[in-house]
């Protein structure tokens, strides 16, 4: 009785089973976490890309989408790996092969446990050794590993590959999704970066002046320039809206010509391409030179 061959084959076929199981369930749920967060990073790239989101609104957003693949995971991971215990998984292979009846709970109970220990239940040795008998024979034709939800598992890699393949195709072919996602990730890369020349300048009076305004990226923007005389912080800003037919385009790339003419006074200026802004620039005018007075000192020859 303490050495039962016939009770060792069987459990060792069970827990390949339960293994099995618990293998498929890890899958399923690791897929269901790709998929979570996947479809989560797509959303918030989208939104990104549409709405520009500021760096704090990506941060909340990211948080959100970690916080749900943390709770999917642990649904999908861990709560399936801890249900799958001996005794469920005795339930599940009788359930579903209903002629093995109840025997596959029994010898589990039973099984490892010598012959005082079975007589301390009240039991006799010799019919727990016969069901170990009949129980090792019954479930030969049968394949126990039904119970492993394949079919979980196809669907799971299904939606875990929609979101994966999505962000892949737009990373790998466009650049506005590639950097959409990278700010999903919280990159501080822009969609429009601006460049503005000359920045500051010293110029004399009433010469003229041509601001280069550069736009890349998204370069079908609003461009606004902010000017006003540098002779104080109230004074007014005067607007100037760029026409896009001005624009000289070439790909990502925008360029704006602005003349300034005859400028007269100091002037503050700054570009705006919402929601890109240039520093603060000034133009300095130096006045024209005039002589203010005049002083000669004759001296007479010696004779």
């Amino acid at each position: 009785m303490a050495d039962r061959p016939t009770q060792a084959a069987f459990v060792d076929r069970f827990d390949e089973t339960r293994s099995m199981v618990r293998r498929f369930q890890v899958l399923c749920g690791g897929c269901w976490t790709v998929a979570a967060v996947g479809c989560g990073l797509v959303a918030l790239a989208l939104a990104d890309y549409w709405f520009e989101l500021p760096w704090v609104a990506r941060a909340v957003g990211l948080g959100l989408v970690a916080s749900v693949g943390l709770a999917v995971a642990v649904a999908g991971i861990l709560a399936p790996v801890l249900w799958w215990s001996r005794p469920r998984t005795a339930v599940e292979i009788e359930q579903r092969f209903p002629q093995l009846g109840q025997r596959v709970r029994t010898v589990l109970q039973f099984s490892g446990r010598g012959r005082t220990a079975i007589e301390s239940e009240g039991v006799l040795p010799s019919l727990v050794n016969s069901l170990e008998e009949d129980t090792n024979e019954r479930p030969r034709p049968l394949d126990l590993s039904t119970i492993v939800p394949r079919w979980k598992l196809r669907v799971a890699v299904t939606l875990a590959a929609i979101p994966a393949a999505l962000l892949l195709c737009g990373i790998l072919f466009h650049w506005e999704s590639r950097l959409a996602v990278c700010r999903a990730l919280l990159s501080d890369r822009p969609y429009t970066t601006l460049a503005v020349a000359p920045g500051n300048v010293l110029i004399d009076e009433g010469d003229d002046v041509t601001l280069s305004v550069r736009l890349r990226g998204r370069v079908d923007r609003d461009v606004v320039l902010f000017s006003r005389a540098s002779d104080g912080d109230d004074a007014p800003w005067q607007e100037r809206r760029l026409p896009t037919s001005d624009a000289r385009k070439s790909g990502r790339e925008a360029e704006y010509k602005v003349a300034l003419e005859k400028v007269t006074g100091s002037l503050d200026y700054h570009v705006a391409a919402a929601p890109a802004q240039s520093d603060l620039y000034r133009i300095t005018v130096r006045p024209p030179l005039a002589v203010e007075t005049f002083k000669a000192v004759l001296t007479p020859p010696a004779y």
